[in-house]
């Protein structure tokens, strides 16, 4: 079989292939692989799935922002209201800090498995223990703080596990929202009946 030109860039792509390897639009008369089911996330989507490293790096860059953001903002407002006072409420303070950690975990994977045009679970739980990772680095040997790499591991885990419901939860509603999409447009493309 002769190598497919893209006529987009001009790039030669091997034969079969989906997309041009240049600029990667979809090559004419691609054969695109189908699921063998229905499935909610691609699971079972013939052909390669490479992770994207990009996406991966963009979900560790968010999650560190919002901590950054976070921790600048708000944990001292948190620890004047919640902490210096006669009768510091550490339950409360501890709830809210951890939550909003949890909160970011999660939903930084649910924006990347929502808005992607891709299906980043993946990425999503790979981003969420790199940024685990980051944060264990820099409170150890930069903060000094007296963590176990036992207890790292373990957070790590759960953040990823975190990450990953996040972008799933995103990819099940991104395929929703492209279903709804398909059906308006075939409801549109219908011919009208007769009166």
């Amino acid at each position: 079989m002769a190598d497919v030109k893209c006529p987009k860039c001009g790039v030669e792509s091997p034969a079969g292939t989906t997309h041009c390897s240049g600029c990667k639009a979809e090559l004419p008369g691609a054969v695109v692989p189908r699921p063998s089911a229905p499935s909610m996330y691609g699971l079972d989507m013939a052909g390669p799935n490479p992770i994207h490293w990009g996406a991966t790096g963009l979900g560790v860059v968010l999650i560190l922002a919002a901590q950054f953001l976070f921790g600048l903002l708000v944990v001292p407002w948190l620890e004047n209201t919640l902490l210096f006072h006669r009768t510091p409420n550490v339950f409360g303070y501890t709830i809210i800090v951890v939550g909003v950690g949890v909160a970011i975990y999660f939903f930084v994977g649910y924006f990347l498995g929502r808005y992607s045009k891709a299906y980043l679970v993946r990425e999503a739980a790979l981003a969420a223990t790199g940024a685990a990772a980051i944060n264990f680095v820099l409170a150890k040997f930069v903060l000094h703080h007296a963590l176990g790499v036992f207890m790292a591991i373990i957070a790590a885990l759960l953040y990823a596990a975190l990450g990953w419901a996040g972008g799933a939860l995103g990819e099940q509603l991104q395929q929703k929202a492209r279903e709804q999409r398909q059906l308006v447009a075939q409801q549109a493309a219908r011919p009208a009946a007769p009166k």
